[in-house]
């Protein structure tokens, strides 16, 4: 796993994102039709996100991919054989959120819904209809969806309000 996420780094291993620009972002707006976050879509090599400046974090995880992490913006990337492969937006503190310091949360626009740590499974399901399926646990709710070849996931805490959105592509639907 660390000899693929060293792949990223140069031969000096140098962080491939260090020469982006810093810039003041906001999490991408999301858009389900095109499937893009802003400019960014499955798919896309590294290279692309450097319109969203230097992430905060880089960090390793299963499988050789690796997060971008936006902490400040509330917003990761995964990257999985460079590619874009997985995002999440943190609406709301989880005990599932990286471990990293200053994380804010973010309101993420999908479509033109505004998605707040307010919103509860029945205020999703009034916007994207009833879910595939539904996962409890006594941390959280997760509702499932299959949406233009997309999952995605609407992570509620115990209380029943958001607290994530996971968005990825559907692999059994690509096969």
């Amino acid at each position: 796993m660390l000899r693929k996420f060293l792949k990223i780094f140069d031969k000096e291993n140098r962080n491939p994102c260090l020469d982006w620009p810093m810039v003041e972002i906001v999490a991408p707006h999301f858009h389900l039709q095109s499937r893009k976050f802003g400019e960014l879509e499955f798919g896309d090599a590294i290279e692309m996100a450097r319109v969203y400046g230097r992430p905060e974090f880089i960090l390793p995880v299963e499988g050789g991919a690796f997060h971008l992490i936006y902490a400040r913006a509330g917003f990761l990337f995964e990257f999985s054989e460079e590619r874009l492969s997985y995002v999440a937006y943190f609406v709301a503190e989880d005990q599932f959120q990286p471990n990293v310091p200053f994380l804010n949360f973010c309101e993420p626009l999908v479509d033109s819904h505004l998605l707040t740590a307010s919103d509860d499974a029945a205020g999703i399901k009034a916007v994207f209809g009833s879910p595939r399926s539904i996962d409890h646990d006594l941390e959280r709710t997760i509702l499932f969806y299959r949406i233009k070849g997309l999952i995605i996931e609407f992570e509620l805490g115990k209380e029943g309000s958001l607290r994530r959105v996971n968005i990825f592509p559907d692999e059994e639907e690509s096969k």
